[in-house]
C-alpha cells in the first residue's frame, strides 16, 4: 500500500521544501506524445499542423536522466494522450528508478487495457470526463469507451492510486455541467474533483482565436458552481479559478510574482524540448540531448530578463497547468494535490 512515507514521496517531501523557500525545479510538465486518439473542439493537439515525431525511447530516458540531475521529483505525464506510447510500461519503470513521483495525466481509453502493468509505477492519476451524454459527439469515441474508462476509475480507485477526476467546461458541456458531478458524486464517491472552465491552452494565436469559440458563458458556469458547491459541501472540490485568485492577492501583497514556471517548474514538450519558463511565454527553447542539457541551461540564464518578462505576461495567465503546480508549493496544497489515502 502507498504511503505518506516511501521513498518516493520523501523525495518528494525533501525537494518541495526546498522549492518553497528558493527557485528549485522539483516538477515538470512532461508531453510524453503530440498524438491523442480524442477530438475535444476545445483542445488544440488535434489542429497541429507539421509537428515533429515524438521522442524515441532512449530519448525519453535522456530527458528523465536530465531532470533527475537538476532535482525534479515530481513529473506530471501528459500528451496527447501519454498511454496511446507503445514503450509506456518502459518509461514508467523508468522514471520510477529515479524516485520520482508520477502523476499520470490521461482520457483513461488505454488505461483498462494497460493497467495491470503500469499501476504500481503511478502515484497518482488524473482523468478527464467532459460528458456523461454526448461522449461521441464530443470526443469522437464510443459510448462503450466512456464504459470502459469508468471501469479504469473504479480499478485506480481499489488499486489505492490517488485520483483526481477533471471536468474541462466549455459551451458543448455546459449545460450538463452539474450532470457530470452528480454523476460523478454517485459512481466514484471520495475524490478530488477539478472543475474549470476552458482556457486558451496554446502559444499559438490562430488557434487562441479557434479556442474563444468554445469558451462557455461564464456567468452560467459561476451559477453552476454556486449550485454544486452548495449540494456537495463535504466533496473535495478543486475549483482552479478560486485557487489561482487566492494565489495571485497572495503573492501581490509581497511584491512577487506568484506562478512558479521556468524556477521551480518546467516543461518539456513531446520533441525533448524543454520550453522556457513555459509554452506560452516561450523565450527559449533547447532540445535535451544530454544529462547535463537542462542543468547547463538553468545555470548560465538571464534571471532578471526572465522575471520582467513573467510580471509582464503573467499576470493575465489563467492556465491551470501551470498555475495548479503554483498552488501544490503551499503547505495545504501539496497535500491535497497527492492526497494519500489510508
Amino acid at each position: 500500500m502507498k504511503n505518506l512515507f516511501s521513498l518516493t514521496t520523501l523525495n518528494l517531501i525533501k525537494t518541495t521544501c526546498i522549492s518553497m523557500i528558493k527557485d528549485y525545479p522539483m516538477f515538470c510538465r512532461f508531453e510524453l506524445t503530440s498524438k491523442c486518439n480524442f477530438r475535444c473542439e476545445f483542445c488544440h493537439i488535434h489542429r497541429k499542423n507539421n509537428i515533429k515525431q515524438d521522442m524515441t525511447t532512449e530519448q525519453v530516458f535522456t530527458v528523465i536522466d536530465a531532470l533527475a540531475k537538476v532535482g525534479v521529483s515530481f513529473l506530471y505525464i501528459t500528451g496527447g494522450e501519454p498511454l496511446i506510447r507503445e514503450d509506456i510500461v518502459e518509461i514508467l519503470r523508468y522514471i520510477k528508478k529515479k524516485k520520482m513521483y508520477v502523476l499520470l495525466g490521461t482520457n483513461g481509453s488505454f488505461l483498462l487495457e494497460k493497467f495491470d502493468k503500469i499501476y504500481k509505477y503511478i502515484d497518482n492519476i488524473h482523468f478527464s470526463i467532459q460528458t456523461i451524454k454526448n461522449f461521441e459527439k464530443i470526443t469522437g469515441e464510443t459510448n462503450e469507451n466512456f464504459k470502459d474508462i469508468c471501469e479504469s476509475i473504479k480499478l485506480a480507485i481499489k488499486s489505492n492510486i490517488s485520483v483526481q477526476i477533471n471536468v474541462p467546461i466549455d459551451r458543448n458541456n455546459i449545460n450538463e455541467m452539474i450532470d457530470i458531478v452528480d454523476f460523478i458524486n454517485i459512481h466514484f464517491s471520495n475524490l478530488n474533483v477539478g472543475i474549470s472552465p476552458v482556457e486558451l491552452l496554446s502559444s499559438n494565436k490562430e488557434d487562441n482565436e479557434q479556442i474563444k469559440l468554445f469558451l462557455p458563458d461564464i456567468n452560467l458556469f459561476n451559477k453552476n458552481m454556486l449550485i454544486i458547491k452548495n449540494k456537495y459541501k463535504t466533496m473535495n472540490l478543486n475549483v482552479f479559478d478560486a485557487n489561482i485568485e487566492k494565489l495571485k492577492n497572495k503573492y501581490r501583497l509581497k511584491n512577487k510574482e506568484f506562478c512558479k514556471a521556468g524556477s521551480n517548474m518546467l516543461v518539456v514538450n513531446s520533441c525533448g524540448e524543454l520550453e522556457y519558463p513555459c509554452e506560452f511565454l516561450k523565450m527559449d527553447k533547447i532540445e535535451v540531448n544530454s544529462i547535463n542539457s537542462i542543468d547547463y541551461f538553468l545555470k548560465n540564464i538571464d534571471k532578471n530578463k526572465v522575471n520582467n518578462n513573467k510580471i509582464k505576461f503573467c499576470k493575465s495567465c489563467t492556465n491551470s497547468c501551470y498555475l495548479q503546480p503554483s498552488y501544490f508549493l503551499t503547505f495545504l496544497g501539496f497535500f491535497k494535490v497527492i492526497r494519500y489515502k489510508k
